[in-house]
């Protein structure tokens, strides 16, 4: 059979074709038999998991290296006391006696040998010793963290009987990739630091998070502005397009990844899940050999609900006898696309509303405008065609804010580097001017154990908020936030309505209040139920401005969040989601608020420094090693399953266990020679992103729309989208601090205790 029926028979499989399909091209002699493929793919897929059985013995021969030198070290150097005279002490390492150590074995002694041979065999010292360890130390070692999920298919019956129905398939499938940053001298000791030494600022978005991101958004808007406005494309030679950072050139290769057979196991019962992670843990987790012990954490990375589930089950088996027993050679880690998904559905939930097509500048009206009526159905059941979508309407918010803001007939062309700095310092004062201000200062005031008068020269503290306004109110008569329109001060107590002043931790006990103090009114019970129509109605606000100065300001973090998982910038994702932690919790997105927190605690502190920095850099996925060409990992795994459902099809009813496991094999290989024949065929415009076709005439429409309302504007007092006539420009709005700070500390507690059974 020639080279050239196995790549079309590769590629017609690839593509789902049918067997009976496959039979007419076999005797038209344009590609294999049905038969011959089946053979072909066992063949190629037989080896599937090779590479990180290779990476894990790499491991394994490295750590056991080490136990034997250091048994070497122990037993021949002993330990040296600091007054001790420093000289060097000759080294045995026959292997007469080294066979009667513990760690020794003929191979671990050769590859040793090989480490620690210096010239002079039977002269070796100490430094050739500790030369030695060093060299291990330094290695750099294929480290890797395995990315799994579920795998869900439906077998559709032609013809149904009671005993013949569709099935419904809950499989798992697994692909690892080798870590691209690692740090071999960080330390591995845990936790980092106690938890009741973690500063809650360090899990939010404060002013320093605020100010960095500040100038990666300035980068952002710099790029549309010079896309899209033509009286500043003459700068595009100094527009930064991609943001370096400490690991730039890691991230810019190549990934390393290995595609892992079928587990027959269905995620979501807990029992197979746990078949799972006992699979895992003995298959991939690099061992002492027969003691067991775990050598390395092996992180797993999924998706919020495959690491719940993952997690929840690991936390069942903490009464094992040691770190194998329970599991604990697996780290559980969510994955990024998801997150980013999810941030997708609550900006769609905040600012698409079909009663809002008609009012021109809203988002349901620009998918009209724009033909993009697919982006209609949202984020979460076509999320291409929402996110293209999304893109084109910041940036066309970007462009009208940017020209209601500044007069481009005033520009002046100066020497290269000063105007870059220009044009970043014009683009910082943009960010700073339409960029939502993330206030965690009451949430920072809200979490302090004391609470000091604010009167100057008065010394009281008091232990709660509400004590010190009494204080306040009745020794200095002094009241430092009214009742106006709003139910709540900036701490979430809850004002009195008849504006003696004082402020309550509940309604109840505000309530009371009201009736044994103010009796003489009974506006108590009316204004409780006028109180939801009439709160943040504020004359000098501008709900119009408000509603697209929040848009833009969603999009902002959108486009940044993109813009670091493209640039595999672990750091700038940090920040990022410590913003979303607080996003999520204000909209009720709770298993995601929770998922990010534990992300951010252990980052901050149960986990030790190395694997911190692992979890924080080594997210990204890079398919053509290029610049700025990375994905999230768990995105990576839904194309690969993509591929894998679509080779199912062509099996129809067939699919069984056998000829599943035989097609998922091939995956890797398959990829290998798909690759092989775009090279030959010199096709290049399958590496890359997504087209974005001609985005200018939907910027152009939008940005139309945009100025002719004045949307960025502001008009103090004018009335909102009629679908939108009282939305705030605070994004955060309706986040309780007390619950936030009581939420926070609460889950650490919790988790404390489960982090000091592992160690």
């Amino acid at each position: 059979m020639s080279a050239l029926a196995y790549k079309i028979s590769t590629i017609l499989f690839h593509s789902g074709v049918k067997h009976q399909d496959l039979i007419r091209l076999q005797k038209l002699g344009l590609c294999m038999s049905p038969n011959s493929i089946i053979k072909f793919q066992k063949e190629i897929g037989e080896n599937s998991e090779a590479k990180i059985y290779h990476w894990k013995k790499e491991i394994e021969k490295n750590a056991l290296a080490k136990l034997l030198l250091d048994e070497v070290k122990k037993k021949q150097i002993g330990i040296c006391d600091e007054n001790d005279m420093m000289v060097d002490s000759v080294i045995d390492f026959s292997e007469e006696t080294i066979m009667s150590y513990n760690h020794y074995k003929p191979h671990l002694f050769q590859f040793c040998a090989s480490l620690l041979d210096s010239g002079a065999k039977d002269n070796l010292t100490d430094d050739d010793l500790y030369a030695a360890l060093f060299k291990l130390t330094s290695e750099k070692l294929p480290h890797y963290r395995l990315v799994g999920d579920n795998i869900d298919f439906v077998i559709h019956a032609r013809i149904q009987s009671e005993m013949h129905t569709n099935k419904d398939i809950h499989w798992t499938r697994e692909y690892t990739v080798v870590n691209k940053v690692n740090e071999p001298f960080m330390s591995t000791m845990t936790p980092q630091k106690p938890p009741k030494e973690i500063q809650l600022i360090n899990l939010l978005p404060v002013k320093p998070v605020q100010e960095r991101l500040i100038q990666k958004w300035a980068v952002l808007t710099s790029r549309v502005i010079c896309k899209y406005m033509l009286k500043f494309q003459h700068l595009k030679d100094v527009v930064i397009y991609h943001i370096a950072h400490n690991y730039s050139k890691e991230m810019a290769s190549k990934s390393a990844t290995c595609c892992l057979g079928l587990q027959f196991h269905n995620p979501n019962v807990a029992s197979e899940m746990a078949q799972f992670l006992i699979s895992n843990h003995e298959k991939y987790v690099p061992c002492y050999g027969e003691t067991n012990g775990v050598i390395l954490t092996v992180p797993l990375h999924g998706d919020q609900l495959f690491e719940e589930r993952a997690r929840n089950t690991q936390w069942t088996y903490q009464d094992g006898n040691n770190l194998s027993d329970k599991l604990q050679g697996l780290r559980t880690e969510f994955a990024d696309w998801h997150a980013k998904l999810n941030l997708y559905m609550v900006e769609f939930d905040k600012f698409v509303s079909n009663a809002s097509a008609s009012d021109i500048g809203t988002s349901r009206a620009n998918m009209n405008r724009t033909g993009k009526y697919n982006a209609a159905k949202g984020g979460e059941r076509h999320y291409n065609e929402y996110k293209e979508f999304h893109q084109r309407e910041i940036e066309a918010h970007i462009c009208a804010s940017f020209m209601e803001m500044s007069g481009m007939n005033n520009l002046s062309d100066v020497p290269r580097e000063d105007r870059r700095k220009w044009f970043l310092e014009l683009c910082v004062q943009y960010v700073n001017k339409f960029l939502i201000n993330f206030e965690v200062e009451p949430f920072l005031q809200a979490s302090t154990d004391t609470f000091p008068c604010r009167i100057e020269g008065c010394t009281k503290m008091y232990a709660h908020h509400s004590m010190r306004v009494k204080h306040e109110v009745t020794s200095h008569g002094r009241v430092f936030e009214k009742f106006e329109l709003s139910e709540r001060d900036s701490l979430g107590f809850y004002h009195c309505r008849f504006y003696c002043g004082l402020v309550f931790s509940t309604t109840s006990i505000r309530n009371r209040h009201e009736s044994s103090k103010h009796p003489e009114s009974q506006l108590s019970q009316q204004q409780g139920s006028q109180q939801s129509d009439t709160e943040n109605q504020t004359p000098d606000e501008d709900y119009l401005f408000n509603y697209h100065n929040s848009k833009l300001s969603f999009g902002l973090i959108l486009m940044e969040f993109n813009d670091a998982i493209k640039e595999g910038d672990g750091e700038r994702l940090h920040d990022l989601y410590k913003f979303a932690l607080v996003l999520f919790k204000a909209h009720g997105k709770v298993k995601y608020s929770y998922a990010i927190l534990m992300y951010l605690v252990q980052i901050e502190s149960f986990l030790s420094e190395a694997d911190a920095h692992n979890l924080k850099w080594n997210r990204f996925y890079n398919n053509h090693g290029r610049v700025g060409g990375n994905i999230p990992l768990d995105l990576r795994m839904e194309q690969l399953n993509k591929i894998v459902k679509t080779m199912w099809r062509s099996l129809g009813a067939n699919l069984n266990e056998k000829s599943a496991t035989r097609l998922a094999n091939t995956i890797e290989p398959m990829e290998q020679i798909l690759n092989t024949i775009d090279r030959e065929c010199e096709i290049t415009d399958s590496a890359g992103f997504r087209s974005k076709g001609k985005p200018e005439t939907a910027i152009e429409i939008i940005s139309k729309d945009l100025l002719k309302i004045n949307a960025f504007k502001y008009e103090a007092g004018r009335k909102g989208h009629p679908s939108y006539p009282n939305i705030s420009s605070n994004l955060l709005k309706g986040l309780d601090y007390r619950d936030l700070h009581t939420w926070i500390k609460g889950h650490i507690k919790t988790w404390e205790s489960v982090y000091e059974l592992n160690t």
